[in-house]
């Protein structure tokens, strides 16, 4: 499951290359808001790179997240109609706004470290510097 795990997250973000255009506002909500407005489900749609946001569904995968009030987070990958789920911790540092997920007890690093560069009531982006800064535009499920 570890490899795995990482295997299609590496896929992802290679997908996506680098650089994140126009997503670098100041967040404004506090650290309850922030996490209140975390914990729901929520659905990869973009990659964002060197510019140019690129649906997910383009590259024949599907991804969610849901983030729990306890700090467990579900993810959900499907890839080719094989379906991977995940289960983890998750933690937030509101001074550098880095989300962390831990799956497995530490077996896997889950989606590692992640910063929060918006999140709203409908849209959460992530970026990520795992190959060089790429975005990760999520839309929030019902």
């Amino acid at each position: 499951m570890k490899r795995n795990s990482t295997y299609w997250l590496c896929s992802l973000l290679l997908v996506m290359s680098t650089s994140l255009s126009g997503q670098e506002k100041k967040i404004t909500q506090n650290e309850t808001q922030i996490e209140t407005l975390l914990c729901h489900k929520w659905k990869l749609m973009y990659g964002e790179a060197k510019g140019k946001r690129r649906p997910i569904s383009s590259s024949g995968m599907n991804m969610s997240m849901q983030f729990n009030n306890d700090h467990v987070f579900v993810s959900e990958v499907t890839v080719s109609e094989k379906k991977l789920n995940y289960k983890g911790k998750w933690s937030f540092d509101y001074q550098t706004m880095i989300l962390t997920t831990d799956e497995n007890n530490g077996e896997s690093p889950g989606m590692g470290k992640l910063k929060i560069v918006k999140i709203t009531d409908s849209e959460l982006v992530f970026e990520s510097d795992m190959y060089g800064k790429t975005g990760m535009i999520f839309k929030r499920l019902k």
